[in-house]
């Protein structure tokens, strides 16, 4: 087996593992999704970013303030990204709450995390697949 070779199956081991990561993050958020089955509207209070050292630079977030339907407040954080907030302040969400905890809650995105999840899974199976038929001929 030669270099070029090894860096192949690296490579598309690599690819697989991000598959699977992806596929996991995606499956999560859709557990999530399930239990949160209360919708409300949000507003965008302030994006924050923090400098993480054991990290590759800043990463942002939006703060969101809601109110449930016993008009409770709640305030939540949107998951952390290295690029600049996807909402403005001042910008009116949609937020999914989980009426028995509304502390758990997530700012609604495009795309079904359900299909997400089941694509990741199967490429990452794909890629596997092919992997080991290249190994093993």
């Amino acid at each position: 087996m030669n270099i070029e070779n090894i860096t192949f199956f690296i490579l598309v081991g690599f690819t697989a593992v991000l598959c699977f990561m992806y596929g996991l993050h995606y499956l999560n958020r859709y557990k999530k999704e399930k239990k949160c089955t209360c919708k409300t509207r949000g507003e965008i209070i302030k994006n924050v970013s923090e400098y993480l050292l054991t990290d590759t630079g800043y990463k942002w977030q939006s703060i969101c303030e809601y109110y449930t339907d016993e008009g409770k407040k709640y305030v939540i954080r949107s998951s952390t990204s290295k690029y600049m907030p996807k909402y403005k302040t001042g910008q009116i969400v949609i937020v999914h709450y989980n009426p028995d905890n509304c502390y758990e809650a997530y700012i609604e995105c495009d795309g079904n995390s359900k299909n997400k999840a089941i694509i990741s899974f199967v490429l990452g199976i794909i890629v596997i697949i092919y992997l080991y038929n290249k190994i093993f001929s």
